[in-house]
Parts: C-alpha cells; sequence; structure tokens
C-alpha cells in the first residue's frame, strides 16, 4: 500500500512538473509570435530564462 501511495504521489508531481512547463511554453511561443520577437527577447519578457525554457522543453519532450 506504501509503495501504491509514493507512486501516486510522484505522478502526481510530474504531472504538475509538466502543467508548469506546458505553461512556461505556451507564454513564451505566444509572446515571440505577438511581438516578433527572439526567443531570449521573449524569456525576458516573461520572466524567465532561457534555460527555463529549455528546461521546459525537455520535461515536456519537445526536444
Amino acid at each position: 500500500m506504501e509503495g501504491i501511495v509514493e507512486g501516486e504521489a510522484r505522478g502526481e508531481a510530474r504531472g504538475e512538473a509538466k502543467g508548469s512547463a506546458s505553461q512556461i511554453i505556451e507564454i513564451i511561443e505566444n509572446i515571440m509570435s505577438e511581438l516578433q520577437c527572439s526567443l531570449e527577447k521573449a524569456c525576458k519578457a516573461a520572466g524567465k530564462t532561457v534555460s527555463e525554457y529549455r528546461q521546459s522543453e525537455q520535461i515536456c519532450g519537445k526536444v
């Protein structure tokens, strides 16, 4: 029973991380599209780093 609970908790944590990563990607891509700007400028406008964007891509399997 304990293993099931731990597995569920890990699954939920991964789901939350993927959801957050998806939001970061969506926000930055929307900024790039709307402002016709570079990834670097969009990340700066979103208050994120390019590294955070790249990590989000990895989490979501976009790379």
